[in-house]
């Protein structure tokens, strides 16, 4: 794409994005996230912009409009910020370099994300977890992974929470029926199958 190869926004229009990671992208401006202004909004909030080839975060300069980023995860673009576009870590955000896990994926939930490594800067980086529960798998937020026993609740920046309580997923199949007598030679044998989508073990 020329621009906005993740998420695109322009005109008057206002686009909220939370719990959600924009990755793999590629735009010559805005690789993962872009504002083209003329009074559009957009607002990040939990967002995981990662590993996009090209700006991150880009907003057109002096064409107005506005982007807010809170408590989310900056990391692997080139570069993750375009010009005039903010993201402070006294707002939960986390820029830069920062410790992954494993490829961009399915790690639980229906949609892929990025998850964090063990020693990932982008770890319990908020005290206020009162915006989500959850992150964008449906695991739990407010895992203490740095110090599990401070109590603090702390959450991760970005979409992915790293937590001690992997998310699972089960699909009810429908096998039909079969009837078993004692004469009966055969057999029918009922498996359970667990799937690890990742590159490294959970």
């Amino acid at each position: 794409a020329v621009e906005g190869g993740g998420l695109w926004n322009s005109g008057g229009g206002t686009l909220d994005v939370d719990n959600s990671t924009v990755a793999q992208n590629s735009a010559t401006r805005g690789a993962g996230v872009y504002l083209d202004g003329a009074g559009g909004t957009i607002t990040l909030d939990y967002v995981s912009v990662t590993n996009n080839q090209g700006s991150g975060v880009f907003a057109v300069d002096g064409a107005g409009g506005s982007i807010t980023v809170n408590n989310s995860l900056v990391s692997g673009n080139s570069p993750d910020l375009g010009s005039g576009v903010t993201a402070d870590g006294a707002n939960g955000n986390v820029t830069g370099d920062v410790a992954f896990n494993g490829a961009y994926r399915l790690y639980g939930g229906p949609t892929a994300t990025q998850p964090l490594a063990t020693d990932s800067v982008a770890l319990d980086t908020n005290a206020d977890c009162a915006a989500t529960d959850t992150d964008q798998r449906g695991a739990d937020r407010g895992f203490d992974a740095v110090d599990p026993n401070n109590g603090d609740g702390d959450c991760d920046s970005g979409a992915f929470e790293l937590t001690d309580d992997p998310v699972v997923q089960a699909t009810r199949l429908n096998l039909g029926s079969a009837v078993i007598g004692n004469d009966d030679a055969d057999a029918v044998v009922l498996g359970v199958r667990l799937a690890n989508n990742s590159d490294t073990a959970v």
